[in-house]
């Protein structure tokens, strides 16, 4: 992301860290093949409200703390996506959304997560469920509306 023809660029350093952190997030989701090419993204809201987001014409991989946009990527879907968490729930700070296989196949369970295994336990009563309405298929860009947000505060090592 470079600044306009003779601006300056300038980031606080609460953005650098975040900036440096989620160019590793995004290195991480990558090693992990848990990436989709470009169809995933990663967010980070800043104390100011702002939102750093995946530029969204990027691989995972090749991102930057440079090549991350400041509220708004290439991808409407995203930025519907994520604005709509945070707008949902004032405590958020980060949002990653993938398609890994395993959320694929979750995705499509009709009762959606059960814990049927013990490694599973670390996430019972702990699953986001993200429910959204379009009103016209990428028809208008606030097309997607919260219907409901789950509590999810658990951290892995």
């Amino acid at each position: 992301m470079s600044p306009p023809s003779g601006q300056i660029f300038v980031v606080t350093e609460e953005e650098q860290n975040i900036r440096e952190d989620m160019s590793l997030a995004h290195w991480l989701t990558r090693f992990y093949k848990m990436d989709e090419l470009t169809w995933n993204h990663i967010s980070a809201k800043l104390s100011d409200g702002t939102m750093l987001i995946t530029p969204g014409d990027r691989l995972f991989d090749d991102i930057s703390p440079q090549d991350l946009r400041k509220s708004g990527s290439k991808n409407v879907t995203a930025d519907i996506i994520h604005a709509s968490v945070y707008e949902g729930r004032s405590d958020v700070k980060c949002v990653i959304h993938l398609h890994t296989p395993a959320t694929v196949a979750i995705s499509c369970l009709k009762q959606g997560f059960k814990c049927i295994a013990q490694e599973s336990a670390l996430f019972h009563n702990k699953v986001v469920y993200l429910m959204v309405l379009m009103t016209k298929a990428f028809g208008y860009r606030r097309s997607f509306k919260t219907v409901h947000l789950g509590v999810m505060d658990f951290q892995m090592c």
